[in-house]
């Protein structure tokens, strides 16, 4: 059973201010991915489903923050951009050729190695459901 700790308020405007080309990067990435899902896959009746799976994502993630500010220890910075140099090239050629799950792969591969980088392996591992 997981223990309940005291949420600590996020100063949001503070890690905007301090992380806003990392935070540009990925918005410039992800919104794309979203806009492209959204006129396809999703817009399917085998698809519909995707948007609720994200957000309950999210919800799983966020109701987590104060364990993940708890055990965030920065990763190992080669690992994270071996992860990223994947990613990045994989993404454009996604991007370009219209292959969505090359795309949104590439996306979740930059995601997760950005999060690797910035709050390290344990979180990684205990988020891995979300």
């Amino acid at each position: 059973m997981a223990t309940v700790l005291p949420n600590r308020p996020i100063a949001w405007a503070a890690l905007a201010s301090r992380y806003w080309l990392l935070i540009a990067g990925i918005v410039l990435m992800v919104v794309p991915t979203l806009i492209s899902l959204a006129r396809g896959p999703w817009s399917s009746e085998s698809g519909v489903h995707g948007p609720i799976v994200l957000a309950t994502g999210g919800w799983l993630i966020g109701r987590r923050i104060a364990e993940i500010q708890k055990y965030q220890r920065p990763g190992n910075t080669l690992l994270a951009l071996v992860g990223l140099a994947l990613a990045i090239p994989a993404y454009a050629f996604g991007r370009a050729f219209d292959f969505i799950s090359i795309e949104v792969a590439a996306v979740m591969l930059t995601l997760i190695a950005t999060a690797y980088a910035y709050l390290g392996p344990v979180v990684i591992r205990m988020l891995w459901f979300p």
